[in-house]
């Protein structure tokens, strides 16, 4: 067990006994097989899993007055992640601090902490604050390796022609596709659902039905959402009037 020995020296003790305490043979066979950690082969490990697992999810670039600007990164991997010196070269600057993200975690690099906790609250996890602003007309941010690597990492890019409500309409940019690296396409954006955007979550699925109702004028009307991953809760948006909506249960009637 490799997690017994310690850095310096080590006493490795054995016992030996015989079957037959009549004879005067003792015959005792050992081998100890050591082996130095390489630290090139850790730090490939780690770089391959910033490459693979690492993303931007989310950007706030201009936010109502008064609120902070942000963005959101994701973590899509299944073990720990640790982003200590990665630095963002392009767009904005920062550096990671000693900062270990969770299998699935979302984190938010911001332009003022106090600003954003009073707006969002202390649940989303912040990263840092970074040096710099979001440029209202079009940016790109850009990512790399800490040293020695110092590669690029990913680059993600913006503009405001894309969705004129995400410029100042309380709407963020979201990446349509998590698993892509980084783009600067318009077709990989959208703009968010949620006003003032879910830093540190996901946005809830859209849900189509190929599914039409008809209903006789003043007739009773249930039309419940059925899903194969049962969510914990519901919304609804654009509900016409006269109808209810059960936000527990994903149930339309009125």
């Amino acid at each position: 067990d490799s997690t017994k020995l310690r850095t310096g020296r080590n006493v490795i003790a054995a016992s030996v006994h015989q079957d037959d305490n009549s004879s005067s043979d003792v015959v005792f066979a050992a081998r100890l097989i050591a082996m130095k950690p390489d630290p090139q082969a850790s730090m490939r490990a780690r770089t391959d899993a910033l490459l693979t697992q690492l993303r931007v999810t989310e950007i706030m670039y201009h936010p109502s007055a008064g609120n902070a600007e942000w963005f959101e990164l994701s973590h899509l991997g299944d073990t720990p992640l640790d982003l200590e010196g990665v630095y963002f070269s392009a767009g904005v600057s920062f550096t990671f601090p000693s900062f270990i993200m969770a299998p699935g975690e979302r984190a938010i690099v911001v332009s003022d902490e106090a600003a954003f906790r009073k707006q969002y609250g202390e649940t989303p996890r912040i990263a840092g604050v970074f040096d710099g602003r979001l440029d209202n007309d079009g940016e790109t941010l850009a990512a790399r390796l800490p040293s020695p690597n110092d590669q690029q990492l990913l680059v993600v890019g913006y503009d405001p022609g894309w969705y004129p409500e995400t410029n100042g309409g309380r709407r963020t940019l979201v990446m349509r596709h998590e698993a892509r690296t980084g783009s600067s396409l318009r077709e990989d954006w959208r703009a968010g659902d949620v006003l003032d955007g879910t830093p540190g979550r996901s946005e809830a699925p859209l849900i189509f039905s190929q599914y039409t109702t008809r209903v006789i004028l003043e007739d009773p009307l249930v039309y419940q959402i059925d899903a194969l991953n049962m969510p914990g809760s519901f919304e609804v948006t654009g509900l016409p009037k006269g109808l209810t909506f059960d936000d527990s249960a994903g149930i339309i009637s009125g």
